[in-house]
């Protein structure tokens, strides 16, 4: 499988533990976070897309608008005539008709767990992976897990680069202060110039989509 120009991102927000929920909802509320996700994933001037499972989708309840929503789901009639909903039997398929039938410029893995194991796990979609734009919340009670180290995936590639020269503070009233990185495998040249003024708004000290900083630790 080859991306073709559509690339593909991780983004995601778990606890220390790799929790990404608890009962079917996400068990934590920060408005920066949740700003962030809606900007990056719908940025103007960029064909954007999320991959996600059933259960994702029926958490959500509803297609986010300024984006594509391709569900992987053995229900082809999973609300079909939705605007902007797709469905795919499989990740290869969803990932094919987002290149090919939607022209995406970028596709978000967007969970749920099952879903970014899958990727992570499969030798040839692992490879596909752009990068990744992961937050990480204060501890929480969850009893559901992303299993693959995501700190230890990205390190054991060196390919992957660091967007900022540390993690950014993202500051959540009441509830503590969250940590949002960012990595890459891109060269500056394919980062996505929409991009820039999201990154820039979350710190002054970042100067640009790639600063090429390696990722001693995660």
């Amino acid at each position: 499988i080859v991306n073709r120009g559509m690339q593909i991102w991780f983004i995601v927000a778990h606890s220390h533990a790799q929790g990404i929920s608890r009962g079917g909802s996400i068990p934590w509320t920060c408005k920066r976070d949740a700003r962030f996700m809606r900007e990056i994933t719908s940025a103007p001037g960029v064909k954007n897309g999320l991959l996600m499972g059933r259960k994702t989708f029926e958490s959500i309840g509803r297609v986010l608008p300024n984006r594509e929503t391709i569900v992987v789901t053995g229900n082809g009639q999973l609300d079909a005539a939705a605007a902007h909903l797709h469905c795919a039997p499989s990740i290869v398929a969803a990932i094919e008709k987002g290149r090919t039938e939607l022209a995406l410029d970028v596709l978000w893995i967007f969970g749920g767990a099952t879903v970014y194991d899958q990727v992570l796990e499969d030798p040839e979609l692992r490879e596909m992976v752009d990068g990744f734009f992961i937050t990480r919340v204060p501890e929480r009670e969850c009893d559901t897990f992303i299993h693959t180290n995501l700190c230890e995936f990205i390190s054991s590639r060196s390919a992957y680069i660091r967007l900022f020269p540390r993690p950014v503070a993202l500051e959540c009233a009441g509830d503590g202060v969250y940590e949002l990185d960012a990595y890459s495998r891109l060269p500056a040249s394919r980062m996505r110039g929409e991009w820039t003024l999201i990154l820039k708004a979350l710190t002054p000290s970042t100067q640009s989509c790639a600063q090429l900083i390696p990722p001693a630790s995660c």
